[in-house]
This record gives C-alpha cells, sequence and structure tokens, in this order.
C-alpha cells in the first residue's frame, strides 16, 4: 500500500501530466491518503484538520503524518470515512546515517529481523518504508526474512484497484 503526499503527487501531474495515483492503482497497489501537505494534524484546529485529510489522496485509509494523533484526529478521520493506518514496524530508512548516506538494504533487512523478533507470533505487521530511500531495494529482501521468520505476507491484487481498499487488506 502506497500513502503519497497529494500536494507532492499533484505537482508531479502539473510538472509531467502524469497522474501517479491512477498509474500505481492500474498495477494492482492500494493507494490512500496521507493528508494534503503533510502537517503534524494533532496541531491544527478542527477544519484545518479536515481539510488537509479531505485534499489528500481519495481513499478509505488515513496514515497520519508521523504515525501521530489524537482521539479527535481519529474521530474526524472515521466522519469522513477513513480508517487510521499506522505501522508496528520502522526501518528509519529516512534517517540519514553520520556519512549522509541512507541505510543501506541490509541494514534495513537486519532493523526488520530484530523488530520482528519482539513481535508475538500471529501479529499482523506493518513496515514503514519510504520510496526515496533504500526501502525499494531492500523490499524482497524484507519479504523473504518476514517469510523466513515464519509470519504471512499480503499479496497485491492482481488487477487495477480503486480508492476502496478493503479492511483487513488481506
Amino acid at each position: 500500500e502506497a500513502f503519497p503526499i497529494a500536494a507532492k503527487v499533484n505537482a508531479h501531474r502539473s510538472k509531467t501530466g502524469v497522474d501517479l495515483v491512477q498509474q500505481v492503482r492500474s498495477l494492482g497497489t492500494y493507494v490512500s491518503n496521507h493528508t494534503l501537505s503533510h502537517p503534524q494534524l494533532i496541531t491544527l484546529k478542527p477544519q484545518s484538520a479536515k481539510e488537509e485529510i479531505t485534499g489528500g489522496i481519495t481513499s478509505t485509509y488515513l496514515r497520519p503524518p508521523y504515525g501521530d494523533y489524537s482521539p479527535q484526529v481519529k474521530h474526524l478521520a472515521e466522519s469522513l470515512g477513513y480508517r487510521l493506518c499506522t505501522w508496528n514496524i520502522d526501518t528509519d530508512d529516512w534517517r540519514l546515517l553520520p556519512n549522509k548516506a541512507y541505510p543501506s538494504p541490509a541494514e534495513l533487512v537486519r532493523r526488520v529481523h530484530v523488530q520482528l523478533m519482539g513481535i508475538p507470533d500471529g501479529t499482523p505487521v506493518v513496515i514503514l518504508g519510504h520510496y526515496y530511500t533504500n526501502y525499494p531495494l531492500a523490499l524482497q529482501a524484507i519479504l523473504n526474512e518476514v517469510k523466513k521468520m515464519g509470519n504471512s505476507v499480503c499479496q497485491a491484487p492482481k488487477t487495477a484497484t480503486t480508492a476502496n481498499a478493503p479492511y483487513p487488506i488481506c
């Protein structure tokens, strides 16, 4: 599942004419809301939070920026037809190392492995990773590690998706 920031998607579409959401959905990946411009929703007044959510990608899931939400934000999102989606494994792939590089794919696999060891068997896991880091390069190895440790992996649909991701997704 992808959670792009709508303002970035809109800027890309304005510059290139390519609708990334449509393109990714046509490949069978769910694309959900990560707000219009990525503010910390709990710091906003209710109307501003509503505008950020409704200005985001149309879908049925909302990943609040920074994974940060309050009961009020959860209620607002639900009143707008969204379920909140966060993660329980964080690769910290976005955090630059002292040499100003992103962590290597091998390091990301190691981080996932360590965190999986602390999660009880049968617990669904959602792994946070970002497209602009080494996460895409590590993804297949991460999925292999998840399977090797006895967990199952949710498969994306084989056909185009819509804005309405099922609950649960798999």
